[in-house]
Order: structure tokens, then C-alpha cells, then sequence
């Protein structure tokens, strides 16, 4: 599921799987910056939440060393 807004709006996606590591080049290619920042949410609204933040470019990277695990919630553009 996403939710798909029009250039510099948030954009919000359900992960269901691991972060592609290539994320970036697919938002990019939509036209999101790689420096657009970024938040992955994972158990939101639990006592387990857990939240990386970063940028397009290592949002992935990042997720991926914290050891998160769907179910989480990506979150692209400005808060």
C-alpha cells in the first residue's frame, strides 16, 4: 500500500518485506531527491516501536543495521 502525493508532500508506504537496498534509485526515478529525508517505523504505536531516520540514499542502510523487520511504515518528505 502507498500513499501517493505530489512532489514534496509526505509519502507513506507499508513495508512488507525488507527495505530494497535500491529504493532510492526507484524514488528518485519518480523524482524524490536521494537527500529527501526519511523515517522507517517499525511496531508504530507498540511499547516495541523502533525508529531509524536518514535519507533516501541510506534509509535502507540504515534500517537494515538497526535490524528492523516488517511490519513497518516508511516515511518520505519533510515532517
Amino acid at each position: 500500500m502507498s500513499d501517493r502525493t505530489p512532489q514534496g508532500d509526505r509519502q507513506r508506504s507499508f513495508v512488507h518485506c525488507l527495505i530494497d537496498p535500491d529504493l532510492h534509485r526507484q524514488l528518485k526515478s519518480e523524482g524524490r531527491n536521494t537527500s529527501t529525508p526519511a523515517a522507517v517505523i517499525e511496531r508504530g504505536t507498540t511499547p516495541g516501536e523502533r525508529v531509524v531516520v536518514g535519507d533516501l540514499s541510506d534509509i535502507a542502510a540504515r534500517a537494515a543495521a538497526a535490524g528492523l523487520r516488517s511490519p513497518a511504515t516508511l516515511v518520505v518528505g519533510e515532517g
